[in-house]
């Protein structure tokens, strides 16, 4: 059994039911699918925020929040890369796949 938690809330995935682990491209997420059709999206980082929960101020404000997201979540990637593929190997070797 493995147990992803975290500050929120924690989830037990038994090994046997992993069918996949892989960091997701260009972003600092560790994907883990598992059971008939359950996944699991692991950020290294702090998310950005959901649209529509920041507010915007004036005209275009909507596209430079999404482009500072981005920006943050390829530089966290970039920085994160080895330890997340290292996560994703060993969880690998844990399921057998």
């Amino acid at each position: 059994m493995l147990r992803f938690a975290g500050e929120a809330v924690s989830v037990d995935v038994s090994v046997a039911d992993i069918r996949r682990a892989r960091r997701r491209p260009g972003a600092p997420i560790l994907q883990v699918s598992y059971g008939a059709d359950q996944i699991l999206f692991i950020y290294f980082v702090e998310p950005p925020p959901l649209p529509g929960t920041v507010p915007r101020r004036g005209p275009g404000a909507r596209t430079k929040q999404r482009l500072s997201a981005l920006k943050q979540l390829r530089a966290a990637n970039r920085r994160l890369k080895e330890q997340i593929d290292g996560w994703s190997e060993a969880i690998r070797e844990v399921a057998g796949r």
